[in-house]
């Protein structure tokens, strides 16, 4: 479906797919991104994440077992989809409720699994969901994110009836996102001015913006008008500055400017 969309023929459609370290597929989810993966299971056109909880580290530090949970039991017995489970705050509960299916891997090999697919394809994302969520503000659990992970929002799953008309319209993620090139905001004869003008523009996209042929997204966007300013070409600043990549300077200049850019965004926003 996500390779017959385009942008008006100007760009190909593309998607993300996040799937649980503690989902019992999870080894056959990664293996579709393998070079020498069977044609029949091999996904080509689709962006795979995995959503790893501080748990999984934990027992991968101890080179323990980790176990993976049937998704339904743990629905049907908490009462709330998997994706919405705190894993590693009810690990120990889950492992020893004889109510829920689960097998186990050792967690050291699923890392070893992951780091060989990451090598051979670039995929999957990662998303650390404790850390996420713990710097989360909003009320609702994080639970997935987007296209090279730069999206990070709470967002609640759409109901269908019989018919397959919505029954309630769930809030879905809508990425209004732009950069800066690192060299010319420096050059800006007004730095601040530079980025509350990339922010109004941004804000402006996500006013405007009314996706009525998704109303997840167009429910999401307007309940959060979210949006993300990235910068972009440190590299090429840092060369043009002759500063090392990496050095101590490098990484002075690189915390300093990203709190810059934060103040003056919040500031803005805030204004706005």
């Amino acid at each position: 479906a996500f390779s017959s969309a385009n942008q008006l023929g100007a760009r190909q459609g593309a998607g993300a797919v996040y799937l649980h370290a503690h989902h019992p597929d999870i080894l056959r989810f990664l293996d579709t991104k393998r070079e020498n993966a069977d044609e029949k299971i091999r996904i080509k056109t689709l962006s795979l994440g995995v959503v790893i909880p501080d748990i999984t580290f934990k027992l991968a530090k101890e080179n323990a077992d980790m176990a993976l949970f049937s998704p339904y039991d743990v629905e049907r017995i908490y009462g709330k989809a998997f994706g919405d489970v705190a894993i590693s705050e009810l690990y120990d509960e889950l492992v020893a409720d004889d109510r829920i299916r689960k097998k186990t891997i050792n967690a050291r090999d699923f890392f070893q699994t992951l780091a060989e697919i990451q090598f051979e394809s670039g995929y999957p994302y990662i998303m650390y969901e404790d850390t996420v969520n713990r710097a989360n503000p909003i009320a609702g659990r994080i639970n997935m994110s987007n296209l090279c992970s730069e999206i990070l929002q709470v967002n609640s799953a759409s109901t269908y009836d019989e018919n397959l008309d919505y029954a309630d319209v769930g809030k879905d993620i809508s990425c209004n996102l732009g950069s800066l090139n690192i060299a010319h905001t420096m050059d800006s004869p007004d730095f601040g001015r530079t980025v509350e003008t990339a922010i109004r523009g941004l804000t402006a996209v996500s006013d405007m913006s009314h996706i009525r042929s998704v109303p997840s997204i167009e429910a999401g966007n307007a309940a959060s008008h979210a949006i993300g300013l990235g910068q972009m070409n440190l590299h090429g600043y840092l060369a043009r500055e002759g500063i090392a990549y990496g050095s101590p300077e490098g990484l002075d200049f690189t915390n300093l400017y990203f709190y810059t850019i934060t103040w003056h965004a919040l500031h803005t926003s805030m204004m706005l």
